[in-house]
């Protein structure tokens, strides 16, 4: 997928005058997006996607266009892109290294485990768990995928 975030560049027009203007849209697109967000205890999930997207998308736009108001050069953008690409080779080639260390026996004691617990839940925690299962599951396949390449 390729997604031309060049094209919101056309919508400055509907920035606020003020950068401080402009930054209270953007905290205000944040709320809306959270409010997309059910939260219980340590679990979270989307409300309606549909819904979750448009509120992400806004407040994108938003912040592109605060940037914009605020000055923005290509040189701000080309230090984050550079901070970006250090991240990914140190901060989070860790995390990835990390988790190549689940075997696909991992897995499936943990979707055994998940399977045994659902049979003594009930209600909204059966529901987590039967989530928490199709999660564990696509890691499987996604795991077993990248065994074959």
């Amino acid at each position: 997928m390729e997604i031309d975030l060049n094209k919101l560049m056309n919508y400055k027009s509907i920035a606020y005058a003020s950068d401080m203007a402009q930054l209270g849209k953007v905290k205000e697109e944040y709320k809306e997006l959270m409010d997309e967000v059910v939260e219980k205890y340590t679990f979270s999930y989307v409300k309606d996607r549909d819904k979750f997207i448009a509120e992400a998308l806004d407040l994108i736009t938003a912040t592109v266009n605060l940037l914009l108001i605020s000055g923005l050069t290509e040189q701000d953008f080309e230090k984050h892109i550079a901070k970006l690409e250090s991240y990914k080779n140190r901060k989070y080639k860790r995390q990835e290294d990390e988790l190549k260390g689940y075997t696909s026996r991992d897995l499936d004691e943990a979707l055994a485990y998940c399977k045994e617990k659902i049979k003594e839940l009930c209600g909204d925690c059966k529901m987590q768990h039967e989530k928490l299962c199709v999660m564990l599951e696509d890691l499987k396949k996604m795991r077993i995928g990248k065994e074959w390449n």
